[in-house]
């Protein structure tokens, strides 16, 4: 195994309020694109962030992203990409959480993408969780920035 240098930022999102009026029907099905994001080096030194909550979609899409902060992510010792995603479910239902991060170098090439499947949050809680299981796709020494951003979100009950 190569050992691959991560260097953590936490990203303050200042794109808004993250608290939502809860709630959600049976059945209810929430998806979404956008979010928050995050940057790492591999090398020391702290590049740019993309920003907040964005994509297409009404109240319920946008919802879910306010849900969905990206802590920080990297490359993990195995060659893995994973980024630390922190969930809070403002609603009155426990729900499962599911999203798509995508990570990319400086320059935007895409370096690959992590998955966060189904990981229930109850109620009113906070939860911290991996997305991860991608394989990075840069330089093999792993130094470089990068910035990864939430590009799909979903829950369910």
């Amino acid at each position: 195994m190569r050992a691959v240098a991560v260097t953590v930022v936490v990203l303050v999102a200042l794109t808004g309020a993250r608290k939502s009026d809860g709630g959600g029907c049976s059945g209810d099905d929430d998806s979404g694109s956008g979010g928050s994001s995050s940057s790492s080096s591999g090398g020391g030194d702290f590049g740019g962030t993309s920003g907040g909550t964005g994509g297409s979609g009404g109240g319920k899409q946008q919802k879910v992203m306010r849900e969905i902060t990206v802590l920080h992510c990297g490359v993990d010792e195995a060659g893995e990409l994973v980024a630390r995603l922190e969930i809070e479910n403002t609603g009155r239902m426990d729900m499962d959480y599911s999203a798509t991060v995508a990570f990319e170098d400086a320059r935007g090439a895409s370096r690959g993408t992590a998955v966060l499947k189904d990981f229930e949050v109850p109620a009113g809680e906070t939860l911290a969780t991996d997305a991860g299981g991608g394989a990075y796709t840069g330089p093999s020494d792993g130094a470089e920035t990068l910035r990864c951003d939430v590009v799909r979100a979903g829950r369910t009950l």
